[in-house]
């Protein structure tokens, strides 16, 4: 039985310098999420806490949701461009949402529900 083949040292390079340019901007945006929420809006540090738990286990369901249904898209641009322009667009959308949540108490509720349906 032989070996399988090595990867090239440039390909596993290449992936690792992709991998670092899209994790940069994901973890500066989640270092600065608890400073911003917490300090600067008040919200209870359990009630964030709460939310960074909750979020990994969606994750974990939708990323093969979402996997399958990019497979099995069959159109005229593709199979995946149609999900990188529509999720393109919500994400753009969802940043500046992120950063514009409503300094009052009663609008808490109002946006929490305008964002997450």
């Amino acid at each position: 039985m032989s070996a399988p083949p090595r990867c090239p040292e440039t390909s596993v390079l290449r992936y690792s310098l992709g991998m670092f340019g899209l994790s940069l901007p994901m973890n500066l945006v989640r270092g600065s999420m608890l400073f911003f929420y917490v300090q600067l809006l008040g919200l209870d540090a359990r009630a964030y806490a709460a939310v960074m738990i909750v979020y990994p286990v969606i994750d974990a369901v939708d990323n093969p949701v979402l996997g399958w249904l990019s497979d099995r898209t069959r159109t005229r641009r593709g199979r995946r461009r149609p999900w990188i322009v529509v999720g393109s667009t919500l994400l753009a959308a969802a940043v500046v949402g992120f950063y514009s949540a409503p300094e009052d108490r009663p609008g808490w509720a109002w946006w929490c529900g305008s964002r997450c349906s």
